[in-house]
């Protein structure tokens, strides 16, 4: 039988970030709404309708049901923002660090405009956030949990797979290394930590390269 003993921890990562979504748009509501209070006091009512009864008025257990309900809402919908292995690898990418978009697009070999739907789709659920600086804009995940989430799943899917010949156990331990973490600056090579054979940082920033060709010809070009 499958074991299920990863599947409790990854509900309960998730529901926690989604509670505090859930728990702020119940106070918003109950804000907007006492906003529409008489000023003679009562409950306070809908504009535009006829009187209807809202959060203060309702019995506690009915806001519980709606509470459980919105949730499992919210927790599918950002289930559904996730639901695209380029989403995800987004997500990866991000895991340790913020990148512009231009090297999200490089790293994934997408499209600008492909880039830009995922990207909305995940500002919109809120799993990644934009920083402008200068005129550069960096993405980061939102929440730590969301790599949590998605290591919980992986973990699930290598005890699956685990007779699985065709499938690469070293990517259990080495999984961030296999991701992209920058661009040769010379020959433009896609590079991993695995795959870099060298890393040379100038005035702060560190750059990757494929082979030391590459590198020496980085050095001459850029001489102080």
């Amino acid at each position: 039988m499958e074991s299920f003993s990863f599947y409790t921890p990854l509900l309960s990562i998730l529901n926690e970030y989604i509670f505090e979504i859930s728990n702020m748009s119940f106070e918003n509501q109950w804000c907007r709404s006492a906003s529409q209070q008489p000023h003679g006091g009562g409950n306070p009512v809908l504009q535009g309708g006829p009187s209807t009864v809202l959060a203060r008025s309702e019995p506690r257990f009915l806001k519980s049901i709606n509470m459980y309900q919105q949730i499992f809402e919210l927790h599918s919908d950002i289930l559904k923002a996730l639901s695209h292995p380029k989403r995800l690898e987004i997500v990866h990418l991000l895991r340790n660090h913020s990148l512009t978009v231009t090297e999200i697009q490089e790293m994934l070999d997408l499209p600008q405009a492909n880039l830009s739907q995922h990207l909305q789709i995940l500002r919109e659920n809120k799993i990644v956030s934009p920083t402008k600086l200068g005129k550069q804009i960096y993405y980061h995940v939102t929440h730590s949990n969301f790599i949590k989430a998605c290591d919980l799943i992986r973990e699930i899917l290598f005890e699956r797979h685990q007779q699985d010949p065709k499938f690469n156990q070293d990517l259990r331990s080495n999984i961030s290394d296999l991701l992209p973490i920058g661009i040769d600056p010379v020959c433009g090579m896609r590079l991993t930590k695995r795959s870099a054979a060298f890393a040379h940082e100038t005035d702060g920033v560190t750059h990757y390269f494929c082979a030391s060709g590459c590198l020496e010809k980085f050095k001459s070009q850029n001489v102080h």
